[in-house]
């Protein structure tokens, strides 16, 4: 394995952040992806986060000397992604979950983004979804293959999945260092990191996977809502960013719809009196067909039959009025 590097080591273009947690059998497909890139200008940094299942000798299993494994008790995914930055030398700052992978070319196009429009805050890529039966592109609403600067992302999010995936995002190192994972929260942190990252700095994103999200072998808690101590209060943040002076509209768009997510979750797991309150804490102006479709599964008796299921399917469309 690679020894801790000295103060005067030359500094890596990117640094390779993936945390583990009981994923052996993944290993070989997600850091081998890493270590067969064709740009090879990095440091890979493994966190195992108190794995049980032999994940660390997996590792140890790669004779690559550009690996740094680090060993932790279990402090959960986002204390292991901070642990990997604070580690981290390169300029540059990407991440991979251990059960998914990335195209061979993936390094090589941030690099080229990096170098085509510097300064950015955030440089990312879309992604493919797997779950286990089809491999799709997540659609996004740019034409295939457009890439270029944007005053942020949040527009690209109102349509489904996010136009970016942990996995396929890059921001500078001392920004990265700057805005640590929140601990303890089980869905959304991700978005929260890259949220603060794009405030005030310009997002470049390029329509074009480089790498495949597996679904159906993610530890996905992205439809469960596990009770208010283990999730943001968007709400909150947007209040923090305004007293910090940098909510601006979009802004609040954005953190208004991450509220209405939490809000459709909240409904679909029966947290359905603390749905109505963060409800009613929502500015009206904002999305307002999807908050009526909300009120009206709120109103709808516990157990409403699955096909009243659409009335908590996400916002199509980032427009503010009806």
């Amino acid at each position: 394995m690679k020894k801790k590097p000295t103060s005067n080591a030359r500094k890596p273009l990117f640094s390779v952040i993936v945390p583990v947690y009981n994923k052996k059998d993944y290993l070989k497909r997600s850091l081998g992806s890493v270590l067969g890139q064709s740009f090879r200008d990095f440091e890979l940094i493994v966190v195992d986060d108190g794995s049980k299942d032999r994940s660390p000798a997996a590792v140890k299993a790669f004779k690559d000397r550009r690996i740094q494994l680090i060993v932790q008790k279990n402090a959960g995914v986002s204390a292991a992604r901070n642990r990997g930055v604070a580690a981290a030398r390169g300029q540059y700052i990407t991440f991979l979950d251990s059960d998914d992978d990335w195209d061979k070319g993936y390094l090589e196009a941030l690099k080229g983004l990096i170098e085509e429009f510097p300064g950015a805050g955030l440089y990312g890529t879309n992604y493919r979804v797997d779950n286990g039966v089809t491999r799709v592109d997540n659609p996004i609403p740019l034409p295939p293959g457009w890439r270029g600067r944007m005053k942020d992302y949040y527009e690209l999010s109102y349509h489904g999945r996010p136009p970016f995936s942990t996995n396929s995002v890059c921001l500078p190192s001392a920004l990265a260092k700057s805005i640590p994972f929140p601990t303890g929260i089980k869905a959304g942190e991700d978005l929260l990191v890259w949220f603060k990252a794009s405030l005030g700095r310009e997002t470049v994103f390029w329509n074009k996977p480089f790498g495949t999200y597996y679904v159906a072998v993610s530890d996905n808690t992205h439809a469960t809502y596990f009770g208010s101590q283990y999730h943001l209060d968007w709400l909150e943040v947007g209040e923090q960013v305004r007293k910090d002076g940098f909510l601006n509209p979009a802004a609040r768009k954005y953190v208004v719809w991450a509220t209405l997510i939490q809000i459709r979750k909240m409904i679909a797991n029966g947290y359905r009196a603390e749905a109505l309150a963060k409800w009613a804490r929502c500015p009206k102006t904002l999305f307002p067909l999807y908050q009526a479709a909300l009120l009206a599964a709120l109103a709808l008796p516990a157990k409403a039959p699955q096909k009243l299921r659409g009335l908590l399917r996400r916002p199509k469309t980032g427009k503010t009025s009806s």
